[in-house]
């Protein structure tokens, strides 16, 4: 038995003899794996004596798939109320990772970009600490994935006729091209497939209370056609009661919700796709996900009228729900 060995066992008797089950689990998950087994067996003995020990938290790994020799760990951001995210693509080196950092946005492409070299360990650490950041909601995904939202950002780019940020053309002939074409699956459908719409369809509102899309709102068309709407139906002198002035309101809702244009509804269903993929990514909230990608899947359905979307409503309704119009 290794010196080490001996030291460990030591202290693990002495913090089970003064019970102290919150130490013990510090040193369980430590990274030290004699001192982490020792803690280990320190625990089941507490355990087996009755003690109470506090919950442990979780601790995060990534989904199988995204953990690869030749494909390492990158991340992605929720995309905000403006159709933008930051991504992150870990590229190997020799000595760790070329960690390539770019500003995306739906409509225009990429619009920041910067590299920096990182070990292993702090890209490790780098993912642990995107991951438990409040306020924002961040996932591990394949390296793979990050190089298609890049080449998509890049048409965009060339499609827009706006130049790429300083670095990126250099960095994008040695990260080659994404392998997933277009038209192809998306990968939230292996483990988020829609449900059906008659089942999902009164729940499509609630997505709007996850913080992934709590921020977004309809196009600037539709806002300034909400507000000037809003605007004529409180200071209108013929219709005064409070319940008809609603009701006005939710038919120019349905109104402005039918006439957004195809390239919007398709750009919310991707939108809605890349935000299941990042919930299923992240461990949770798989219910939401299918939800997302139902309500994605209603958005590229031309018969589908976009007012029967309660997604879509939604997207109106929070925006002058606390406005009054009495």
């Amino acid at each position: 038995m290794s010196e080490q060995t001996i030291d460990s066992e030591a202290l693990v008797r002495t913090l089970v003899e003064k019970n102290n089950g919150p130490e013990l689990q510090r040193l369980a998950a430590a990274g030290d794996k004699v001192l982490a087994k020792a803690a280990r067996r320190g625990l089941h003995l507490l355990k087996s004596r009755g003690a109470t020990l506090p919950s442990e938290k979780k601790v995060y790994r990534p989904p199988e798939e995204v953990i690869a020799d030749d494909d390492p760990v990158s991340l992605v951001s929720m995309i905000d109320g403006r159709g933008e995210r930051i991504v992150w693509l870990a590229d190997p080196v020799p000595n760790g990772y070329e960690v390539h950092q770019a500003e995306l946005s739906e409509s225009n492409g990429i619009f920041k970009f910067a590299s920096g070299q990182a070990a292993r360990k702090s890209w490790r650490e780098r993912i642990r600490e995107s991951l438990a950041e409040p306020g924002i909601s961040i996932a591990p995904v394949p390296g793979r994935h990050v190089r298609h939202l890049l080449e998509r950002a890049y048409q965009q780019n060339l499609a827009k006729g706006r130049s790429v940020p300083d670095g990126f053309a250099e960095a994008r002939l040695g990260l080659g091209v994404s392998d997933r074409i277009d038209d192809a699956a998306h990968p939230a459908l292996k483990s988020a497939a829609p449900l059906s719409v008659k089942e999902a369809r009164g729940r499509l509102s609630s997505l709007h209370d996850l913080i992934e899309v709590t921020t977004w709102i309809p196009p600037r068309d539709a806002l300034e056609t909400l507000d000037r709407t809003i605007g004529e139906i409180s200071t209108s002198k013929l219709v005064i009661d409070p319940a008809q002035r609603m009701s006005q309101l939710q038919e120019k809702i349905s109104s402005m919700a039918d006439a957004l244009p195809a390239e919007w509804r398709a750009q919310m269903a991707e939108r809605l796709r890349e935000t299941a993929y990042l919930l299923t990514q992240r461990g949770k909230h798989l219910e939401e996900a299918r939800l997302c990608m139902t309500a994605a899947a209603l958005l590229d359905d031309p018969a589908e009228k976009p007012s029967e979307n309660p997604f879509v409503v939604r997207l109106f309704e929070k925006l002058v729900e606390r406005q009054r119009l009495d």
